[in-house]
Formats: C-alpha cells, structure tokens, sequence
C-alpha cells in the first residue's frame, strides 16, 4: 500500500485538491447566489446576471484554489524561481483553465446532441435515484475529460521544470 501511495502520489494529491477546489468554488458560488439572489431578484427568483455573476466567481475561486494548491502541494517540483516566474506560470495555469472550460462546453454540447440524436432513453439508476439524462451523462463526461485535461496541461505545460535562464525577482 505504501509503494502504492509513494508511486501515485502527484495524482492522489491532485485528486484531492481537486475535491477541495471544488468544494470551496461551490461555497462561493453558492454565497453569491444567496446574496446577489435576495438583494436582486424578481418574484423571489434571482435575475439572470445573478447566475452568471455565481459562475464567474465560482470558476474564479476554483482556478485560484487550484493553482495554489497545485503550485504548492502537488506539482512541488516547479522550478520557477521570481515575480515573472510566478507570474507566467499563473497565466498558463488561467489560459489551461480556460482551455479546458471551452472543452467542456463542447463534451457537453457534443455529448447531448449525439444523445438526443440517437434515439437515447432516459432511466434511472435503481440504487441512485438520479435519471441518467442526456445531460446527466454529458456532465459526467465533461467532468472525466476536463480533470485529465486540466491533468495534463498542468504537468507538461503550466508546472513543467523551466530550462531557461536566470529568472528576474
């Protein structure tokens, strides 16, 4: 078990934070759907912008709690060194993000569209009272390749070991 652990633990320590990050987006998304939600809405409904207002602070806070928790805690091994260091590793992990909510969008989209195309019906798991939707499925599906992209992206690209010269401070 613990050559188990010592073998994969980048990947146990990404999974793990990937559940914190999740849970403290949902917090502040949920936050702000609560606040915004009582302040601005319409027949006790919040408005609109509200969700949208929800989201982008959700996807902001994730990203934020990621590439700490990441940087620190899971790829520790990141070799750059300085403020511009920082900086552009901070900006390839928004860009990898951002990447990989546009290949979300378009699992989902992808996956519910072939769905509905093929004749699918919709059921529900007998021990999990969840109907396996068109959208139940794209969701699980956007979330398997937005955590191997996010995976990926991150080791070979945004967190990889610099191999150019002196870094300014």
């Amino acid at each position: 078990m613990k050559a188990f652990l010592i073998k994969h633990r980048q990947f146990l320590m990404y999974m793990l934070f990937g559940v914190i990050t999740t849970a403290v987006s949902l917090f502040f998304c949920f936050l702000t759907l609560q606040t915004l939600g009582r302040i601005f809405s319409e027949n006790g409904s919040p408005k609109t912008w509200v969700d949208v207002a929800a989201s982008i602070i959700q996807w902001t806070s994730g990203v934020l709690v990621a590439f700490f928790t990441n940087r620190r805690w899971v790829f520790t091994d990141h070799g750059v060194q300085g403020r511009r260091g920082f900086c552009r590793q901070l900006v390839r992990f928004s860009g990898a993000r951002a990447a990989t909510l546009l290949l979300e969008i378009a699992v989902n989209l992808g996956v519910i569209f072939a769905l509905e195309h093929s004749g699918y019906t919709v059921f529900t798991l007998p021990l999990i009272p969840i109907p396996m939707s068109e959208r139940t499925w794209a969701k699980l599906a956007s979330c398997a390749a937005v955590i191997i992209g996010n995976y990926i992206l991150s080791k070979l690209w945004v967190f990889r070991k610099e191999t150019q010269g002196p870094q300014d401070s």
